[in-house]
């Protein structure tokens, strides 16, 4: 048979072609080991930061929460959809299990449920029967924010807990200077109806 140079270039851009192909099987394979490798190193600062929140848990058990708590924000989006017109909060508790709390405005009560994720399933409970949602709490922080800092020196910002219907105003000084606002902030809470604390910048901050 005549091989022709048509034959050589055709079979010049096969081999290429093949060994193109590798390559990209082979980027792409370091591609996903690369991601896998990031996505453990997220799992395990996730794990420690878990294992601070949960104390008595074991490594294991809180990068297998860590792994739960990464596929779950699809379920918490439509569990606020689903309750929006009522919703106050929705978060993810961290106890001896790993749980979804939905705290409710109102009274009328809605059956605990499980959600199922690749990595186990994960229980919700219902809180109801809050005086409001997370748009009237956010409007009295923000209130509170505005007339705390006209009415007291040293106002620095404040942090609320919206299930406990509360927040901490952190201010600069001392507990002496908390004694001395301790009547401005007396009127904030019976105002909006929200449990207050000073906070001095010496307190570590909370984390709600």
């Amino acid at each position: 048979m005549r091989v022709t140079s048509t034959h050589v270039v055709a079979s010049i851009l096969m081999l290429a072609g093949i060994t193109l192909g590798a390559q990209s099987v082979a980027q792409g394979r370091a591609v996903d080991e690369a991601q896998a490798h990031e996505m453990e190193q997220e799992i395990a600062i996730s794990a420690r930061s878990i294992m601070a929140r949960a104390p008595g848990i074991t490594l294991d058990e809180a990068r297998q929460r860590a792994r739960i708590e990464g596929e779950l924000p699809p379920h918490l989006q439509a569990l606020q959809a689903e309750f929006a017109r009522r919703l106050l909060e929705v978060r993810l508790m961290q106890a001896t299990d790993l749980y979804v709390r939905v705290s409710l405005q109102g009274d009328a009560p809605v059956a605990p449920r499980t959600l199922v994720v690749p990595s186990g399933r994960v229980r919700v409970e219902f809180s109801t029967g809050h005086p409001f949602t997370e748009e009237a709490f956010a409007q009295r922080l923000r209130a509170i924010s505005r007339e705390a800092a006209a009415s007291i020196p040293g106002y620095v910002g404040l942090s609320g807990d919206a299930h406990a219907h509360a927040a901490s105003v952190r201010i600069r000084g001392d507990e002496a200077e908390a004694r001395r606002y301790r009547g401005a902030l007396s009127a904030l809470q019976e105002k909006y109806g929200l449990a207050l604390r000073f906070q001095t910048l010496s307190e570590p901050e909370r984390n709600y």
